[in-house]
């Protein structure tokens, strides 16, 4: 189930990802502000790691493409839109 934050944080991860993809499909940079990156991260991956930059990890949470030594995900990567007190703790993109 989603919560108010997670859905809205999904709505912003839509619209970072797609214009970045959308940009690229015509041969332009899309840089969007760190700090929305970094909390439309936080509340949809919060297994990703903080340490890097936020959009780069976002772009990685979202199958993207690779994050430093972290390969690329799989095509069934999932986020987090329900409450952030309801996650395991574990990074469900890993096989337990």
């Amino acid at each position: 189930m989603k919560g108010p934050s997670g859905f809205a944080a999904l709505a912003c991860d839509e619209m970072l990802v797609h214009t970045s993809d959308i940009a690229a499909g015509l041969g332009t940079s899309f840089d969007p502000p760190r700090e929305v990156c970094a909390r439309v991260l936080a509340r949809l991956f919060p297994w990703a790691p903080p340490d890097k930059d936020s959009w780069e990890a976002l772009r990685w949470a979202n199958g993207r493409g690779p994050l430093g030594e972290r390969p690329r995900l799989s095509p069934n990567w999932v986020s987090h839109p329900a409450p952030l007190d309801e996650w395991d703790g574990l990074d469900p993109n890993v096989p337990s």
